[in-house]
């Protein structure tokens, strides 16, 4: 009867401490290792209150020794309003600023879930998930103890937050070095509410992309042909 009290006494108090907590942010190593070698890795930060997240680019990236300085004039972030479900980005294109809105975001991540702790990760118990997202498939370890249904950037949709995924090519992964839980709440508002910005949907602005890389594409080819031309005229030229 004792132990049925206790059991009792610790449910209600971990859920007291789930209620509390409305203010999580969540720092992440991004690192890309590109198919022709090496690696590049980038700081990212998550902020979210459990109604709203964004999640931003710190001040550098890391080339191996080598530090990069992030032009952060556009770096609005990725935003999620998890009220609505949608999902705002700012995804340039050729050096022209184009922004993305995604409806539905939590529903396209069909996660499969291992039910048993796989890993700690800064003291944290996380369980592992599996996915296909868009051509990839990722595995994903999260911590239930940890508040809202968040992680590293597009990644969401499973009971808790994401401290580490990876994609199984081993192209992209996400590691968290810093977790942060802040009792008191913080205000986290749309930085896309301009209402002079004309969002495209996700496969509006892939189709635009693919349409303007192949511009550029027959650009480059063509001037390469220019170039070969003049170097072939150059050298009749000199033999004449």
């Amino acid at each position: 009867m004792n132990q049925l009290i206790l059991l009792c006494h610790f449910v209600v108090a971990i859920n007291t401490l789930d209620a509390q907590v409305s203010y999580l942010e969540v720092e992440y190593s991004f690192t890309l290792n590109k198919p022709e070698g090496g690696s590049l890795t980038f700081f990212k930060k998550l902020k979210d209150n459990g109604k709203a997240s964004v999640f931003l680019s710190k001040d550098t990236a890391v080339l191996g020794s080598d530090i990069i300085f992030l032009n952060k004039t556009k770096s609005l972030g990725l935003y999620i309003n998890k009220v609505t479900n949608k999902l705002y980005q700012y995804e340039p294109i050729f050096n022209k600023d184009f922004y993305i809105i995604d409806d539905s975001i939590t529903d396209k991540f069909q996660w499969i879930i291992y039910d048993t702790i796989q890993k700690t990760i800064l003291g944290y118990n996380c369980k592992l998930a599996t996915c296909e997202f868009r051509g990839r498939e990722y595995k994903a370890y999260y911590c239930e103890s940890l508040p809202f249904y968040s992680g590293p950037w597009k990644l969401t949709g499973l009971p808790g937050t994401i401290l580490e995924a990876a994609t199984k090519d081993g192209m992209y992964k996400y590691e968290a070095y810093k977790v942060s839980v802040n009792l008191k709440p913080e205000i986290i508002n749309n930085p896309y509410s301009n209402d002079k910005i004309k969002f495209l949907t996700f496969i509006e602005h892939k189709k635009l992309f693919l349409k303007n890389y192949l511009i550029s594409n027959e650009k480059y080819n063509q001037k390469k042909k220019m170039r070969t031309s003049l170097i072939l005229l150059r050298i009749t030229q000199l033999n004449c």
